[in-house]
């Protein structure tokens, strides 16, 4: 038989282990060329460096809120899980 295990801890711990690996790709930055040097292409190479930066940050956003869905749905499920438990220990200490 499989067994399905939730906890808020679990669910807390995957959460920042996903965000703090996250955040190593946030710390990273892209040269702006036109900055540097005129180069040909180098506008089109700094407006696809300024997308990537804004769709990391959209990425990070997106990930803090599914990881705090995540946890709230941990605790949910760990409270009925428990609830369940004691009105089944319950009903069998009735039974006995």
């Amino acid at each position: 038989m499989t067994t399905i295990r939730v906890s808020e801890g679990s669910a807390s711990e995957l959460a920042q282990t996903v965000q703090t690996h996250l955040s190593e790709y946030l710390n990273f930055s892209l040269n702006i060329l036109s900055e540097v040097t005129p180069t040909p292409g180098g506008s089109a190479h700094d407006e696809l460096s300024g997308s990537i930066a804004n769709a990391l940050l959209a990425w990070n956003d997106l990930i803090a809120s599914d990881a705090q869905a995540v946890i709230e749905a941990a605790l949910e499920i760990e409270s009925l899980d428990m609830a369940l438990a004691g009105s089944l220990l319950g009903a069998r200490e009735t039974e006995e």
